[in-house]
């Protein structure tokens, strides 16, 4: 973390299977749920010029577990592309609305289910 930047780091597959491997019951029963449900962000997709990402993938596949997760949470994910120095990732992102101070909101609620996030202007 530089100056506030958070950077997004993909891991390898094998630790990504050991992260979503189902917790025991003991562990889900324990879990406090989330005071209340956010609003779906999806509704403001097609308005949003800020986003939150929350991860960034080589595989496909992975991007799309941690889409659903969120999904699963009342965020509407959307899974976009990009190739840096020659590798193609796929980073899960979250409408953040029309402002920083939106996006950032969000993602402060995404933090606090314990996904790191950093806001971005899409243009």
């Amino acid at each position: 973390m530089e100056n506030g930047t958070v950077v997004a780091v993909p891991i390898s597959v094998e630790k990504a299977k050991e992260k979503t491997k189902a917790p025991s019951p003991k562990k889900t029963a324990t879990l406090p749920k989330p005071a209340s449900t956010p609003s779906r962000p999806s509704a403001n997709a097609k308005n949003s010029s800020w986003y939150v990402q929350i991860g960034a993938f080589e595989q496909r596949s992975m991007a799309k577990a941690l889409a659903s997760k969120v999904d699963s949470k009342g965020y509407s994910a959307i899974i976009g592309e990009g190739i840096v120095n020659g590798t193609r990732y796929y980073r899960v992102w979250i409408p953040g609305g029309t402002s920083r101070n939106q996006a950032t909101a969000i993602g402060e609620r995404l933090k606090k289910l314990g996904y790191p996030y950093f806001v971005f202007l899409r243009r």
